[in-house]
C-alpha cells in the first residue's frame, strides 16, 4: 500500500459517474469525507480490515489539514459559481485553477490517511467491511441505506 497506489485507485474509481455523484451526495448529506470513503473502498479492494479505533485515529490525523485548507478551498471554489461580479471566462479560469489546487490538497489528504493507517495498522476481528465501519461511525444505517448498497455494487463491478 502506497500513497500513489491509493491515489491511482481513487482516480479510477471516482471516474465512474455513479461513484462521483454518490460521493458528492454523501459529502453533502452526511458530511462524508470523500477521501476517507475512497480509502475504505481501497481497503476493501485489498481485503484489509479497518477498526473503529483506526478510523478514529485517521480522522483525528486528517481533520486539521482538512479544516484549515481543503474545506476552505472547496468552499471558495463553490462560491465562484454564484459570484455575479466576475466575467464568465474569468470565473471559469479561477474555478479551474482552484480545482487543480484542490486536487493537490486531496492528494495530500490521502497521504495523511495512508500514513495514519500504516501507523495504526493492527489486527482486527471485525466482520464489518471498511465502508460499513465508516458508515456506522457516521450513524448511517448500512442495512437499509441505498447509498451503501450502491457503493457495494460499484465495488463489485470494479473487481
Amino acid at each position: 500500500m502506497t500513497n500513489e497506489s491509493f491515489w491511482q485507485y481513487s482516480l479510477t474509481l471516482y471516474q465512474q459517474t455513479q461513484m462521483q455523484s454518490l460521493c458528492l451526495q454523501l459529502q453533502n448529506e452526511y458530511q462524508v469525507n470523500v477521501n476517507l470513503l475512497l480509502f475504505c473502498c481501497y481497503l476493501q479492494s485489498l481485503d484489509k480490515a479497518l477498526s473503529a479505533l483506526q478510523l478514529k485515529d485517521i480522522e483525528t490525523a486528517l481533520l486539521p489539514f482538512n479544516k484549515a485548507y481543503t474545506t476552505k478551498l472547496r468552499q471558495l471554489r463553490q462560491n465562484l459559481k454564484t459570484d455575479e461580479t466576475l466575467v464568465a471566462t474569468t470565473q471559469q479560469t479561477l474555478k479551474q485553477a482552484l480545482l487543480k489546487c484542490e486536487l493537490t490538497m486531496e492528494q495530500h489528504e490521502q497521504a495523511i490517511i495512508v500514513q495514519s493507517y500504516q501507523a495504526t495498522e493492527r489486527q482486527d476481528t471485525s466482520t464489518m467491511t471498511p465502508v460499513a465501519c465508516y458508515f456506522q461511525q457516521l450513524n448511517i444505517q448500512v442495512t437499509c441505506d441505498t447509498h451503501y448498497q450502491q457503493i457495494q455494487q460499484l465495488l463489485a463491478i470494479d473487481k
